[in-house]
C-alpha cells in the first residue's frame, strides 16, 4: 500500500516533478550494485516496476498538493490562512480536521500539533472554536474537532501544553449583554468531562 508512503513524502515537501530524476538515480544505483547481472531483461523489469510505482505516487502527490496541504508542508501560516479563506464556511471544519489525499485521511490539526507547527496549530484551534453565524445557521467546530480527534486534549498536553489556553478559551462563550448584573456564560466541556447526569 503506497498511501502512507505518499503521505509521508507530501509532508517532506516532495513534488511529483522529482519522480523522473529520482527514478533515473534509483535505476543507476541498482545497475551499479548488480553489475553484470543488470542485463536488458533485468533493466526492463526494474524499469516497469519503477514506472508503476512512480505513476501511483505521482498521481497521489498531485492530488495531495492542494493549497492547505502545501502551506502545511511549508509551515506557512499566511498561505494557510489564505487557503482557508477559499473554503466555504460550511466546509471549514471538515477541511481543518480531515482532508482526503488519494484515499488517505490527513488532519491539518493533527499534522500541525504533532509536527510542532505552533502558529498553524493555534490558528486551527482558534478557528475550530470560533462561533460564527449567517442567516441560516450557527457554525461551531467544537463537535467536529473532538469527534475526529478523541484524544486531542491529552495530545495537546503532551505536545503543546501552551495551546490549552486557546482551546479552553474557545470552549467558553459569554453573552455581550448584562442582565440583572449578571453575564450568561456557557462552557462547552462535554467532550472532556462527559455529562454528570449520564451513567457510565
Amino acid at each position: 500500500d503506497l498511501k502512507p508512503f505518499t503521505i509521508r513524502h507530501i509532508k517532506y515537501g516532495v513534488k511529483a516533478d522529482y519522480a523522473r530524476a529520482f527514478g533515473m538515480t534509483v535505476l543507476n544505483g541498482i545497475s551499479q550494485v548488480l553489475g553484470d547481472k543488470f542485463d536488458d531483461r533485468c533493466k526492463k523489469a526494474w524499469g516497469r516496476l519503477w514506472t508503476r510505482v512512480s505513476s501511483c505516487v505521482t498521481r497521489a502527490l498531485n492530488v495531495g498538493s492542494n493549497l492547505v496541504i502545501v502551506s502545511l508542508v511549508q509551515d506557512d501560516i499566511d498561505n494557510f490562512i489564505e487557503a482557508m479563506d477559499c473554503v466555504p464556511r460550511g466546509e471549514r471544519f471538515e477541511t481543518l480536521t480531515k482532508i482526503d489525499v488519494n484515499g488517505e485521511v490527513v488532519s491539518p490539526l493533527d499534522w500541525s500539533v504533532m509536527g510542532g507547527q505552533v502558529t498553524i496549530a493555534r490558528w486551527v484551534i482558534d478557528d475550530l472554536c470560533a462561533i460564527r453565524a449567517d442567516r441560516n445557521t450557527y457554525y461551531y467546530g467544537r463537535e467536529t474537532m473532538f469527534e475526529t480527534h478523541p484524544g486531542l486534549v491529552s495530545k495537546i498536553c503532551r505536545q503543546m501544553p501552551h495551546l490549552l489556553d486557546n482551546m479552553l478559551d474557545g470552549l467558553m462563550w459569554h453573552a455581550s449583554m448584562v442582565v440583572d448584573s449578571r453575564v450568561r456564560v456557557n462552557y462547552y466541556v462535554r467532550e472532556m468531562y462527559g455529562i454528570p447526569t449520564e451513567t457510565v
